[in-house]
């Protein structure tokens, strides 16, 4: 079967990028190769790919051939997070149509009013794309490892949910019992921490449970009205008919009682020494109030 023109031509330009690739080095080839990803995905952005290209061969895995290395990174979504890094307009724009989005997903869960909105898009865009002293943006701490909306929005739950605890308007707050966007939050997004994590998980959840039995049930029910029906230290002083310093004390008291039976059944579980036992509590602290939604329903 004779070849059309524009199949012959179109041949012509795959044997010359072959031909072309050839009298290139291996760092050449990468280069090259990196640059084509990002400028295909974003076209629009005009900045200079030499220092991105070498952000990404930064972040290789170098136990993986190179060609399997670079196809673990979205390197698109590596290029459009550099380009906000630069404060460069396209791409934070290019960012906002991605991600606003995931925000106000994150904000309805978090049950933040419109009124408030605003205000916590500007703080968070500030953290993303500013530097902080001597600290680079906090863009650049997206590795390429998974999907920057993704990456984006367990950061967004996480920033927000410390805001509001600095402020103290989160224990008015009630949220969707076993939310994986919280749970997601409450990870580190330390690879090595997670994966502590991980080996621990198992093993702090069945002392968790046995803990969470041990406790008297005026105990579990006062954990309860707090972390799960959301009510604060007023609303418990009226409910339990005490004052509010004394419901705080008595609520301060469930919660260390907790989080010693949980230590003690650990303990019991991993034969670990006092060190190791407050890592693993540590670890798993933030995510304490999720847990107990979970328990005590």
């Amino acid at each position: 079967m004779n070849e059309t023109p524009l199949q012959r031509r179109s041949g012509e330009a795959r044997d010359f990028e072959s031909s072309t690739e050839l009298k290139l080095s291996r760092e050449q080839v990468l280069a090259k190769r990196i640059a084509e990803r990002a400028r295909e995905a974003w076209p629009v952005l005009l900045i200079d790919e030499q220092p991105f290209i070498e952000r990404v061969i930064s972040l290789l895995d170098a136990t993986l051939p190179v060609e399997e290395a670079i196809g673990h990174l979205a390197i698109e979504d590596l290029f459009l997070a550099y380009g906000c890094s630069l404060n460069d307009k396209k791409a934070l724009k290019a960012f906002a149509k991605e991600c606003d989005g995931e925000l106000r997903i994150v904000a309805r869960k978090l049950h933040i009013t419109n009124d408030e909105f605003d205000d916590v898009r500007q703080e968070l865009w500030d953290k993303l794309f500013l530097p902080s002293g001597d600290r680079p943006p906090k863009i650049l701490e997206y590795c390429g490892r998974g999907q920057l909306r993704h990456w984006f929005r367990v950061l967004a739950t996480r920033s927000i949910l410390y805001d509001l605890r600095k402020s103290r308007r989160l224990e008015n707050r009630q949220f969707t019992q076993g939310d994986p966007l919280l749970g997601e939050a409450a990870l580190d997004t330390d690879p090595e921490l997670a994966s502590i994590r991980a080996h621990y998980r198992d093993a702090f959840r069945s002392a968790f449970e046995k803990a969470v039995q041990i406790l008297e049930p005026e105990e579990r029910n006062l954990l309860k009205c707090h972390y799960i029906l959301g009510m604060s230290t007023d609303q418990l002083a009226k409910a339990f008919g005490n004052h509010k310093a004394t419901a705080a004390r008595h609520l301060a008291k469930a919660r260390e009682k907790l989080l010693e039976h949980t230590r003690t059944q650990l303990k019991d579980q991993l034969d670990a020494t006092s060190v190791e036992l407050d890592s693993v509590m540590r670890l798993f602290e933030g995510e304490l109030s999720i847990s107990l939604s979970r328990l005590l329903k």
